[in-house]
């Protein structure tokens, strides 16, 4: 059996845990949607998607958008992350990342194509708080604490 997925969006899904170890075997997907999938106002509660991001998230080497803003991931993200050459849009704020982001080292894919991508992280410090996230090339900064973005200037 082949899954020959392209797009895949669970967005507004109520799914809540891990991505499953599959996942990382869609290979041909380009774009992966699952924003906002936390509920606390109604019936069921969901906390979205958690767990970490996994290394083989390597394999996804056609992924181009990978749009998992306000779930409940946690973990650093894998270095791997930052070595997909396709990524143009990366929206992972409103997670419980922490550590440093792959996608700022000189050599990564995603910064030799300046000015075409799109990258937001928690990585905004907060008078309470220092920013979950190090992020020296995020187009935006958030603080998840206080639901707050911010366009990074450089």
């Amino acid at each position: 059996l082949f899954i020959l997925i392209e797009i895949l969006i669970i967005t507004g899904s109520r799914y809540s845990g891990p991505l499953p170890p599959n996942f990382y075997n869609l290979d041909r997907l380009t774009n992966f949607f699952a924003i906002d999938i936390q509920n606390n106002d109604t019936a069921p509660v969901t906390t979205g998607l958690s767990g970490t991001i996994s290394a083989d998230i390597s394999k996804m080497t056609n992924l181009q958008i990978f749009l998992i803003n306000g779930n409940s991931f946690t973990g650093e993200l894998p270095d791997e992350f930052g070595d997909l050459p396709n990524l143009d849009f990366v929206f992972l704020n409103f997670n419980l990342f922490n550590g440093t982001a792959p996608f700022c080292d000189t050599v990564s894919p995603l910064l030799k194509r300046v000015g075409e991508y799109q990258l937001e992280m928690d990585c905004l410090d907060s008078d309470s708080a220092p920013a979950l996230v190090e992020c020296s090339c995020c187009d935006v900064c958030c603080d998840d604490s206080r639901e707050l973005c911010l366009n990074n200037q450089f």
